[in-house]
């Protein structure tokens, strides 16, 4: 990832679930672990395409149309591919229509995000959500790549 921040909190979400992914053989536990670990990945998405447009806004506009998308990034909240979508579209149409066809090229990236935010969701409501944190940290390197396809569209 381009922006530090966020490259520091994907290595710290990765080392985090290499270490509970052997931390313990007991189910119930491990079953705790990847809730955990799914609500932290959810959040690092919402910030992560969050902190990917406002660097953008920082960079290429004025200060106070920055702070006005900033403001409104902060409304984008359990994004799911739908809202990584319309996110992007709100900045430029083509960018909505290169990240769908990213989408259809491969659609785990898709998944993974959808799979993310319904568990969180699911969790969030007390639902009965069971994930492994070896799924969780497939979902996360995917739901990445959607964040790096983003970042290289907000560097071109």
């Amino acid at each position: 990832m381009r922006n530090e921040e966020l490259d520091l909190e994907l290595q710290r979400l990765r080392t985090l679930i290499e270490q509970t992914s052997n931390a313990t053989s007991d189910l119930n536990l491990v079953s705790h672990w990847g809730r955990y670990l799914c609500v932290m990945v959810a959040g690092f998405l919402e910030q992560g395409i969050q902190t990917i447009y406002q660097d953008f806004a920082t960079r290429s506009a004025h200060p106070r149309v920055a702070r006005y998308v900033s403001r409104r990034l902060r409304r984008v909240r359990n994004p799911n591919a739908e809202e990584f979508l319309q996110t992007a579209g709100h900045f430029d149409n083509q960018w909505r229509l290169d990240l769908q066809e990213f989408f259809s090229r491969d659609a785990r990236p898709k998944e993974a995000i959808n799979s993310i935010m319904s568990l969180r969701n699911n969790i969030a409501h007390g639902g009965n959500a069971s994930i492994a944190p070896n799924t969780v940290r497939d979902y996360l390197e995917q739901s990445v790549q959607a964040l790096e396809f983003i970042e290289d569209q907000c560097y071109e």
